[in-house]
């Protein structure tokens, strides 16, 4: 049996459980007062016998605007520590790919610490899934995986996983498939691993093998067959490692007789699939149980599960796993997430002293959830000193160290603000720094610089459909600068030539959409709640009052946000139709435009 608490006991006193157990309290728990957060997520405090206090975040599952995601310390999963405020801070009005296009930014409204992670490397256990990237695997039946959250807003409790190794695989541009060993990991010989930013700004692979930077259509999405995630092979680097990863891209990389398959089939400019399934099973690993992962948006890793369609799995602790001391006798501060058909909900308990509480351990934790929550699901994640919870701009529990420790991720929720584009600049236009700048691997601050430019460094810009987008306080674009690509704030750069941003919109007016607005998909078809359109306006009708933007009804096709007018008539039309936010631009809406290069999720 797995040491649960391994990362939570070295605070653990004797006298505490002796303590604990003499302790008779009749009073009933005083009734919590739920307040508006955001709308759609509401906050409250809850005292318990014990005594105990419990802090709580619930997320209506129907709640337009609203999404729920995973932070990662440092903002790499090959080694860090954070806090929570701190990975809230970093992560805070990033871009998002949430309405399944790229221009939404995050405002983020609460967050909890996540998985277990290595106390030494900082490196988290388990599984992560960040913004639609399936960014580390969990464990190969293994155990639990945490709480789900996808692109269709729907959540479920995740179970023990497999990941099928003929279901996982990529495919070449002549149909050859190829399969996956790992994401993120190190390579070992004869194997395919695949690499994203969130890993590092590198691969940190040595030579020897073999690399491919693919340009992704959209984030590394679980998808299954028939399906896949589309990328365009940017770059074919053989012999060579530490390749670097710009944030829309993966990296395929090979080594032995893996590395020899690559070869052959990997060519610059060609498409390249990369299909992924997880199956999931109950917390025994013996049999299969609903909860299906096709584009999951968000997930960490998490242990026990406490509570598994409204029970508790545990009620007479006979089993090896229900007699763990952290199930039956281990008083302990804990996260928890827990979920049921109205809401999703963080919860953090004080223990250990802090302000007069004691803690809890699994069983009481899973009490509280049904009894208290009415959660019919509910899993634990790392607790004693980690458990925080950040709650509009501050942490509200009280950190059994005494302080916030760094851990090595969280979860958090969100309002996504609408799309900020700007549109100073168009693709191949030339431009020039006007200072010393960063160029990063990608649209925000918190990515990581690839190289500092100097003053008067000139540039083209390329197309991308987050070009122009606000992102940390800056509109950004991808520009190359001496053969290097990456995202430059636009407040560094001035045009120096080119087409101009209007030729963005010319080109958008030549292509008929209407074939990919038509195409099947296989995204589920509801339309996310923060993605609005007017009934008025669809495919073919030419929205702008200058006559030469196109807007489409978002449904489903994963349309991508970009270009705009150097006028005033795009702003006049927005008004009009009522999807221009007043005071700041602050309503949770968004129009969809049709860019070159959209094409369907299917």
């Amino acid at each position: 049996m797995r040491n649960i608490d391994r990362n939570l006991r070295c605070r653990a006193a004797p006298a505490l459980a002796a303590a604990v157990a003499s302790l008779v309290l009749a009073a009933a728990p005083a009734a919590a007062q739920w307040t508006t957060v955001s709308p759609g997520v509401e906050y409250a405090e809850f005292s318990e016998s014990g005594p105990n206090r419990a802090y709580v975040v619930r997320v209506s599952r129907t709640a337009a605007g609203v999404a729920l995601d995973t932070m990662i310390a440092q903002g790499k999963l090959s080694a860090g520590r954070e806090t929570v405020s701190g990975m809230v801070a970093r992560h805070d009005d990033a871009l998002t790919w949430w309405g399944r296009a790229w221009g939404g930014r995050y405002e983020i409204v609460a967050a909890i610490n996540g998985s277990f992670f290595d106390l030494t490397t900082g490196v988290p256990e388990g599984g992560m899934v960040v913004g639609g990237t399936y960014a580390k695997r969990f464990p190969q039946m293994g155990g639990g995986s945490g709480m789900v959250w996808k692109v269709d807003a729907s959540a479920f409790l995740g179970g023990c996983v497999s990941h099928p190794r003929d279901r996982n695989y990529v495919t070449w541009a002549d149909g050859t498939t190829q399969e996956i060993d790992s994401i993120n990991e190190a390579r070992g010989d004869g194997e395919l691993v695949l690499y994203t930013i969130h890993r590092d700004a590198d691969t940190g692979t040595s030579g020897g093998g073999i690399e491919v930077d693919v340009a992704l259509d959209m984030p590394l999405l679980i998808r299954p067959q028939p399906s896949a995630v589309e990328g365009r092979i940017a770059a074919v680097r053989d012999g060579s490692g530490s390749t670097p990863v710009l944030f829309d891209h993966v990296i395929v990389s090979a080594s032995g007789d893996a590395a020899a398959t690559v070869r052959a089939h990997a060519r610059a400019g060609d498409t390249v699939g990369i299909t992924q399934e997880l199956r999931n099973y109950a917390r025994s690993c013996a049999t299969t149980q609903p909860g299906d992962w096709t584009h999951a948006f968000g997930a960490v890793n998490a242990w026990p599960p406490i509570v598994e369609n409204g029970s508790i799995p545990c009620p007479d602790g006979g089993s090896s796993f229900c007699s763990n001391v952290a199930w039956t006798s281990t008083y302990r501060p804990r996260t928890a997430t827990a979920l049921n058909d109205s809401y999703v909900y963080l919860v953090v308990v004080d223990g250990d002293g802090m302000g007069g509480t004691v803690g809890m351990n699994f069983r009481q934790l899973a009490e509280f959830c049904v009894n208290r929550l009415a959660a019919t699901w509910a899993v634990s994640h790392d607790g004693g000193g980690s458990s925080a919870i950040w709650v509009d701009g501050s942490i509200r529990n009280r950190p059994s160290d005494g302080s916030e420790r760094t851990v090595a991720n969280g979860l958090f929720v969100a309002r996504v603000l609408p799309a900020d584009f700007s549109t100073m600049l168009g693709t191949d236009d030339t431009v020039e720094t006007t200072a010393s700048t960063e160029l990063r691997h990608g649209p925000g601050t918190q990515y990581p610089t690839r190289s500092t430019l100097a003053a008067g460094q000139a540039g083209l810009v390329l197309a991308h459909p987050a070009n122009g987008a606000l992102a940390r306080g800056h509109h950004w674009w991808l520009c190359e600068f001496s053969g290097t690509p990456g995202w430059v704030a636009e407040g560094s750069l001035r045009r120096t030539g080119g087409p101009g941003p209007d030729a963005d919109a010319d080109a958008d007016a030549d292509t008929d959409a209407d074939a990919d607005a038509d195409a099947p998909s296989d995204v589920p078809a509801e339309t996310p709640p923060d993605v609005v359109t007017p009934d008025d306006v669809g495919p073919g009708t030419d929205a702008s009052t200058d006559g030469w933007i196109w807007v489409y009804q978002d449904d489903g096709c994963g349309c991508r946000a970009t270009g705009g007018s150097g006028a005033g008539g795009l702003a006049a039309f927005l008004a009009a139709v009522g999807l221009l936010g007043a005071a700041g631009g602050r309503r949770r809406r968004r129009v969809c435009f049709r860019s070159p290069t959209s094409r369907p999720l299917g």
